[in-house]
């Protein structure tokens, strides 16, 4: 079970905020579209200014931690993403929870197992609601769910080529954007 690796799923809470991201000096809280497809979003988030709702904020952003979308339309319930950095300045709402590790747990390989297209299904299934628009999983759920993974050692090779060939995919991607972006300029000046 998850909970083998997982010590605790910690939520915020859901707090006023205003319409735009936090910037460096201000407290911001997490929109739940700051994780879909195995990506953190940190820019995805909305300022918190009045004071008395930012002493409600609890639970910052944290890194070695998964980000879980508990509750979220059926197709993305469950959406999760590895957290690189701490933002101290950026909080989580209830909708998301901080899967934090127990000791000898890659944290980055268990993400790339949830955010597979078999841990994907996986959390899915364990949606549950009335509303078709709105699904929700819960912590005991999500803590017990099966999954397979190897001793910490070969967690963290595993997590450290994946990564590399993330890396990879990304620099190809800047690469291809700034190709695209060079062949429009030319094409205009045709």
């Amino acid at each position: 079970p998850l909970s083998e690796f997982v010590r605790s799923l910690d939520a915020g809470v859901s707090v006023n905020s205003g319409d735009r991201p936090a910037v460096s000096e201000e407290s911001g809280i997490l929109k739940t579209s700051a994780v879909t497809n195995g990506v953190f979003e940190p820019l995805e988030n909305k300022v918190v200014l009045e004071e008395h709702e930012k002493q409600r904020l609890k639970e910052p952003v944290c890194a070695g931690t998964i980000i879980i979308s508990r509750m979220n339309t059926p197709l993305l319930v469950g959406a999760n993403a590895y957290v690189e950095k701490s933002l101290s300045n950026i909080f989580l709402p209830d909708r998301l929870w901080a899967a934090k590790p127990k000791p000898d747990t890659s944290m980055r390989f268990i993400a790339y197992i949830l955010g597979s297209e078999k841990g994907r299904a996986a959390l899915c299934e364990l949606a549950s609601g009335s509303s078709g628009s709105m699904k929700n999983i819960t912590k005991p759920d999500v803590l017990s769910l099966n999954i397979s993974a190897p001793l910490f050692p070969e967690q963290q090779k595993i997590a450290d080529c994946l990564s590399s060939i993330d890396e990879l995919i990304s620099a190809h991607s800047q690469k291809l954007n700034t190709l695209k972006t060079h062949k429009k300029g030319l094409m205009q000046q045709l």
